[in-house]
């Protein structure tokens, strides 16, 4: 993506996917090591979760993996509290790609390690913020400078702490809206028709360096929704109250999604599955300044806030009317809401 809109795009630590890309990483390894740079790297298996058998390292010799992997550039100056790293769960609701709806919960979590941040070392109660991980560290429950016990704030009280060092959130807060808007754009074009009602729930993982520039870590397409503590509580019970008001299908949705499932005159059923290019109504892309919207675009563009969730795209009406057309990749109605995006959340 940085190939095609440029520097805006610079918000995912450079990745490499194992064993496809494992050539291209070594090559990137040897040059640095060559330089007399010995960056620190971090491995993921592609099909775990909550922070299976993801480990750091330096040394080439030290990558081993099994299984389809990611592997990315490791941070390396993360924004410490009182010595502790940690990163933010953000909560993002798409109500619809077509046109796309994205909104972003107000409230989230900070997840924080457990031992103070070195680069001394791989331990993984310093690097790793998942509480699937820092739950069974032996310092856990000690009370730790300004962090306390445990590993995980509110987003609230992560805003209360910023006052306090008189650091602007807000402008945080912004950039981390440009950085998820500019995730889902350029995928809109290729997720096929759903039923009314659907929605997607994605766990957006955000590290801020030491300069307070947000880090897109990963994306979860399942986030974990278990409730076993109070600041849980605080937060998923209210955001599955916000998303069932949000979802409130109307009477035309039901008519519209009755008509895609009928026989068709072959006696096969319409599937759900994505038209083929050539299937694809063509639209005239000059009509984007057009007032015009259907009853479905209104409908799903009509709430701007629900509850806690703050809806963060289309976020003005220009926006609204151009995301009603097909945003494929490289094309100028996508190239242009992204200059929109970079402009209004500078």
């Amino acid at each position: 993506m940085r190939g095609i809109y440029g520097a805006h795009y610079d918000f995912v630590p450079q990745t490499f996917s194992l064993p496809n890309d494992y050539v291209k990483f070594v090559n990137v390894y040897a040059d640095e090591e060559h330089r007399g740079v010995r960056s620190m790297w971090i491995c993921k298996p592609a099909d775990q979760s909550r922070g299976r058998g993801i480990f750091v390292f330096r040394d080439l010799r030290q990558l081993t993996y099994d299984c389809n992997a990611v592997l990315q550039r490791y941070v390396a100056n993360p924004l410490l509290i009182s010595g502790y790293k940690f990163d933010m769960r953000c909560y993002v609701v798409v109500r619809s790609y077509n046109p796309l709806v994205i909104y972003l919960n107000h409230e989230g979590l900070a997840r924080f390690a457990t031992s103070p941040y070195t680069l001394e070392n791989n331990d993984v109660y310093a690097h790793l913020t998942n509480t699937s991980i820092n739950k069974f560290s032996p310092y856990f429950e000690h009370e730790k400078e300004e962090v306390g016990s445990g590993c995980r704030w509110t987003l609230g009280k992560l805003r209360g702490w910023f006052e306090s060092m008189n650091m602007d959130f807000n402008r945080v807060w912004k950039r981390i809206q440009a950085t998820i808007i500019s995730t889902l754009l350029p995928i809109a074009a290729d997720v096929p028709p759903v039923p009314p009602g659907c929605f997607e729930l994605y766990g957006f993982d955000i590290l801020l360096d030491e300069a307070l520039k947000p880090w897109l870590l990963e994306v979860n397409f399942g986030p974990a929704l278990s409730m076993d503590s109070d600041v849980d509580v605080a937060i998923k019970k209210p955001l599955l109250q916000d998303i069932l008001e949000l979802i409130d299908v109307t009477d035309d949705e039901i008519a519209s999604a009755e008509a895609t499932a009928r026989i068709a005159p072959s006696g096969k059923r319409r599937t759900q599955s994505a038209p083929s290019r050539d299937d694809t109504p063509r639209r005239n892309i000059s009509s984007a300044g057009s007032s015009r919207k259907s009853p479905k675009a209104t409908h799903l563009m009509s709430r701007a806030n629900v509850g806690r969730l703050e809806r963060i795209f289309p976020f003005n009406a220009e926006m609204a009317q151009l995301s009603a057309h097909p945003l494929t990749v490289g094309k100028p109605v996508l190239k242009r809401i992204i200059q929109e995006v970079r402009k209004g959340f500078a």
